[in-house]
C-alpha cells in the first residue's frame, strides 16, 4: 500500500483511521537502521530474560506449593526466594513467586513489542525495570543484571547518534 504523506491519501482512496493509527503507532517510519537493530537486539534480550527466568520460576512456584514450601534448586541456584528478599523480611510465598512469573511474562511481551518496534515496548522496557530490579536483587539473579542493563542501554541509546563523540557536535 503506497501512502502519500503530504495529501493523506492512498493511491486507492483516502487514508483511513486504521492506516493512520498504524503510521503513528509504529516507530519504524522514523527510525534509523541502527536504532531498529538496537531495538531488535533489546527485544531478543528481553525475551531471553523473560523465558530464561520465567519458566524456572513457574516450575519453582509449582514446586513450592506442592513440596512443603521448599525452594526448588535449578543448576545449584534457588529459583525463587531464599535470597536477599528473605533477609529483608519478605518471606517466600506463592503470591511473590507468581508475581515474578507475571513480571517475566511481561518481559516476553515487552520483547515482542520491541521486535515489532512499537513505542509501547520502549515504555514497557523502562517501566518494568524497577520491578525487575527488585526481583533480580531479592532472588539473587546475577545473570539478569548484564542482560537487563544491556536491554536498557540499547533502548535508551539515541537514534541520531552513531558514535559517542557525536554528542558534543553542535547541530547546524
Amino acid at each position: 500500500m503506497a501512502v502519500n504523506i503530504e495529501s493523506n491519501e492512498r493511491q486507492d482512496g483516502p487514508l483511513t483511521d486504521e492506516v493512520r493509527v498504524d503510521l503513528t503507532d509504529r516507530m519504524s517510519e522514523s527510525l534509523t537502521r541502527g536504532r531498529r537493530l538496537r531495538l531488535r537486539i533489546a527485544g531478543v534480550l528481553s525475551i531471553i530474560l523473560g523465558l530464561g527466568f520465567g519458566i524456572p520460576a513457574a516450575y519453582g512456584a509449582w514446586y513450592w506449593s506442592n513440596y512443603y514450601h521448599q525452594v526448588w534448586m535449578f543448576l545449584g541456584y534457588p529459583t525463587n526466594g531464599g535470597g536477599l528478599s528473605v533477609q529483608w523480611g519478605i518471606p517466600n510465598s506463592l503470591p511473590l513467586m507468581l508475581t515474578f512469573v507475571a513480571v517475566c511474562a511481561a518481559g516476553v511481551v515487552c520483547g515482542a513489542l520491541l521486535l515489532a518496534q512499537r513505542r509501547a515496548g520502549v515504555v514497557l522496557a523502562l517501566g518494568l525495570l524497577p520491578i525487575e530490579l527488585f526481583f533480580w536483587i531479592g532472588f539473587v539473579l546475577p545473570f539478569a543484571f548484564p542482560l537487563g542493563l544491556s536491554r536498557v542501554v540499547l533502548v535508551l541509546w539515541p537514534s541520531g547518534l552513531t558514535r559517542p563523540r557525536d554528542m558534543t557536535r553542535p547541530t547546524q
